[in-house]
């Protein structure tokens, strides 16, 4: 029996699209994608990602087939531009963009849908469509499937409306996927056990290894790219560094006659940090971005927490830090004070589940009372919507 719980992953994912082929009649398409929902994550300038990407396409109507080879490249946040080329039984090349929501990555199966407006430069056709179905994580890469509707303005030898299924299969080539992912083998031993590497999938030689917790008497501690250790029934603590990259750890509560298999990415350490050990603070240079009126950490804000927690975990002489959640003054009181508790406690969830002990940290949000700028102007508003991390003791 397997049960597979992945911790918080930090992963690229990706909309795959264009028919190749539509009614009687071959098309060489070239397709500007606008992506309404799902599609990439928002990500932060360190976090550039390169994917190739393989679908296979198959118009219902004509029962024509065909495939596309594309190389895309994220431009910011919410958009990235690729290059493609259609093969099979209509092959020209594809030009895309796509602009996208923020990602979140909450399951290892993630639905999405897309706005798609397409030209046809052989036939000057023009039309849109709409695409929809599931993104699954899987292997180095991710699997997609989905269904493709298309209706065009009327060109001579062309059908005004196509339906793909559609398959493809994305590979990260730069910028990989940060991850911790766990695994649950009830095999008879009882044990922790995983592999560490870096963001590009190599492994980290010169990583140590730290457990703590359940019933051992002192601290367990290895060396390399892999570790095993044999151990109680009970919760553990993982803390995992190595040279050049930022330290972070993982909970892990372990039963009788289960292995827990860890798959560890560390983050490289940044040129410059954004977050640093004050007198009284952890200062970060850079907000933690949220949705909208919500308490949702935005992926361009994993790397800066990933900064805090680096920092929390090499100075165990800061025993307690109080996470304070801040917000502007627009809307009632009320619901600012709840919205700055809600972040507050997700900012103390994230750090928590990359290896910082709870006791350590306590949450408290002040909503609108304490501002540091001018709540009459956008600047200052957008100053007051803060996240800080003040040490107790």
């Amino acid at each position: 029996m397997r049960e597979h719980t992945p911790a918080h992953l930090d992963t690229r994912i990706w909309k795959p699209q264009k028919p190749v082929e539509c009614g009687a009649a071959p098309v060489r398409p070239l397709v500007l994608s606008l992506l309404l929902l799902g599609g990439s994550p928002a990500l932060a300038d360190e976090a550039r990602h390169l994917q190739v990407s393989a679908t296979l396409l198959g118009e219902v109507f004509s029962r024509s087939v065909g495939g596309e080879v594309r190389v895309s490249y994220s431009l910011s946040r919410i958009f990235d531009a690729g290059l493609g080329v259609n093969i099979g039984a209509s092959p020209g090349l594809l030009l895309t963009g796509r602009f996208h929501t923020p990602w979140q990555p909450d399951a290892r199966v993630r639905p999405f849908g897309q706005l798609r407006a397409v030209a046809h430069p052989a036939t000057q056709g023009f039309g849109a469509g709409l695409y929809g179905g599931a993104m699954v994580e899987l292997g180095p890469g991710r699997l997609e499937a989905g269904l493709v509707g298309h209706v065009y303005l009327p060109v001579a030898g062309l059908l005004p409306y196509a339906v793909f299924a559609q398959v493809g299969y994305e590979l990260d080539v730069l910028g990989a996927r940060e991850r911790v992912e766990t695994t649950r083998d009830v095999v008879g031993r009882t044990a922790i056990r995983g592999r560490l590497h870096d963001l590009d999938d190599a492994p980290l030689g010169r990583a140590e290894v730290r457990i703590t917790g359940g019933a051992l008497p002192a601290a367990l501690t290895a060396s390399g790219s892999e570790f095993a250790f044999d151990l109680e029934p009970g919760d553990y603590q993982v803390m995992v560094q190595a040279p050049g990259h930022l330290m972070r750890g993982a909970r892990a509560t372990l039963k009788e006659g289960e292995q827990l298999v860890f798959d560890i990415a560390l983050r490289p350490e940044p040129k410059t940090r954004s977050a640093a050990l004050t007198g009284t603070r952890v200062a970060i240079s850079q907000q933690i971005q949220f949705e909208l009126s919500r308490a949702r950490i935005l992926p361009e804000s994993n790397f800066i927490l990933d900064e805090v927690v680096d920092v929390l975990l090499r100075n165990p002489r800061v025993q307690q830090v109080r996470v304070e959640g801040h917000t502007d003054n627009v809307g009632s009181a009320e619901v600012n004070q709840r919205l700055s508790e809600s972040r507050a406690f997700a900012v103390m969830q994230y750090l928590i589940e990359k290896g910082v002990e709870p006791s350590r940290l306590r949450g408290e949000g002040f909503g609108p009372t304490r501002p540091i700028a001018d709540n009459a102007t956008e600047e200052g508003r957008a100053k007051n919507r803060r996240v800080q991390f003040e040490i107790v003791e």
